[in-house]
C-alpha cells in the first residue's frame, strides 16, 4: 500500500511539474528579465533555468524539470556508463514508479470488471 501511494505521489509530482512548467517563457520571451524569473533555456538539452534573483531558484528549477527526469536520466545513464547493466538499473529505478502504478491500475480495473461481470450474471 505504501509503495502504491509513493508511486501515485511520484506521478502526481511529475504531472504537476509538467503542468506548471508549460506556462514558463522561453529564453527569448524572458528577455532582459532573465535574472528575475524562471525560463526555458535555448540549449541543446532543454531545461528550466531560474535567474539569480529568484528566491529558491535551484529548488524551483528542479521542480519544473522533474517531469523530464524519466526521459533524461535513462538517456544520460546510457551515455555515462558504457556497461549495459548500469543503464538498465538506472532506467528501471527511474521508471519503476510509473510501471508499478500502471500495474496497480490494471489490477484495480480487472478486479472491478470481474465484480461487475459477476454481479450482472446473478
Amino acid at each position: 500500500m505504501v509503495v502504491a501511494f509513493l508511486g501515485a505521489a511520484y506521478v502526481a509530482v511529475v504531472a504537476a511539474s509538467y503542468h506548471f512548467s508549460r506556462s514558463l517563457p522561453n529564453f527569448r520571451e524572458a528577455g532582459a528579465n532573465r535574472d528575475d524569473l524562471c525560463y526555458w533555456t535555448n540549449a541543446l538539452i532543454v531545461y528550466v533555468k531560474c535567474g539569480q534573483n529568484v528566491e529558491y531558484g535551484s529548488w524551483w528549477s528542479s521542480f519544473y524539470d522533474f517531469w523530464l527526469s524519466p526521459i533524461y536520466l535513462p538517456m544520460f545513464a546510457m551515455w555515462l556508463f558504457s556497461i549495459g547493466a548500469a543503464y538498465i538499473i538506472v532506467a528501471t529505478l527511474t521508471l519503476s514508479p510509473l510501471i508499478f502504478l500502471a500495474y496497480v491500475l490494471y489490477r484495480q480495473l480487472k478486479y472491478h470488471w470481474s465484480v461487475r461481470q459477476n454481479s450482472g450474471s446473478k
